[in-house]
């Protein structure tokens, strides 16, 4: 799938850099041709049941068990009030960076996902680059009523529990967990804003709320063997808990319509910079 996805002319719509904030009530900013980031009902299973095949939560190396719920909801209201109160210029664009958690309330062994929400300016630095510029003060939790409730990023604890408790199975050839490692998993994804999460809810028109689903993909694929498994996150639209998300043709017009979203990078992680090339990635496990 599509985890670094657009470049600076497909992110400001083939043009050159222009500001990207929208007036409310104005379209968004979109690419101007569709390539592998919009995820279908059929496709966005595949990479759901690998999460639950090969992410873990748990106590130990033996004593652990699929996370669930593996996906967080927010509201849109409060999503798009906190989005639309910062401002770019005519050389950055907005995005949020999802920060890795789990909730332990649940039972020794049961343990669901959750989020912290960090609100970003991209600046570009070519070559499909972009320079990740923190907004000072937005880091928010993310309730279990879908509400972004600000907080302060040292004492979030919910990430250091994901790095004691989450455990992943490397390769499809081996039934093996071993902890996930902050220096090598995925412990946060960037999405764009005006071009993904803004459009995905633009082009569903009964959106109230964006869905941020746990998916596995590989790193790697050695002939039928999926190695390097790894924690991303794909973006689905909500109306009223349902899932806007189906099976029919991506239209060119539209193509976050009943499609989920696919398009971020898991830097600054795993790498510097936030890297967003272009052109995105077919699925390596999926039809």
């Amino acid at each position: 799938m599509n985890h670094h996805l657009l470049s600076v002319s497909a992110l400001m719509g083939g043009f050159a850099l222009l500001p990207l904030s929208r007036p409310l009530g104005q379209p968004s900013a979109r690419a101007l041709v569709t390539d592998d980031r919009q995820v279908t009902q059929q496709q966005l299973q595949c990479v759901r049941d690998s999460f639950a095949t090969y992410f873990h939560g748990g106590t130990s190396t033996t004593s652990h068990s699929s996370i669930s719920p593996a996906q967080v909801d927010v509201d849109w209201s409060n999503l798009e009030a906190v989005m639309d109160s910062v401002v770019v210029g005519r050389d950055t664009i907005r995005a949020v960076r999802l920060h890795y958690g789990l909730q332990t309330s649940y039972g020794q062994n049961a343990y669901r996902f959750s989020l912290a929400l960090e609100v970003l300016r991209l600046a570009p630095l070519g070559n499909d680059n972009w320079t990740v510029l923190p907004v000072s003060g937005r880091f928010y939790a993310v309730s279990g009523t879908g509400q972004l409730q600000k907080t302060d990023p040292a004492t979030w604890g919910e990430g250091k529990t994901y790095f004691d408790h989450a455990f992943v199975r490397r390769t499809s050839n081996t039934r093996t967990f071993v902890a996930v490692d902050p220096d090598v998993d995925t412990r946060m994804f960037i999405l764009p804003w005006e071009n993904e999460v803004l459009a995905l809810h633009d082009e569903n028109t009964k959106c109230d709320a964006v869905r941020f689903v746990c998916i596995a993909e590989p790193g790697n694929r050695n002939g039928a063997v999926d190695e390097d498994m790894r924690h991303h996150i794909c973006a689905v639209a909500l109306d009223k808990g349902t899932e806007l998300v189906n099976n029919d043709p991506i239209d060119p017009a539209r193509p976050y319509h009943l499609k989920a979203a696919d398009v971020g990078s898991p830097c600054p992680s795993t790498c510097a910079d936030a890297h967003l090339p272009a052109q995105g990635m077919k699925l390596k496990n999926c039809p």
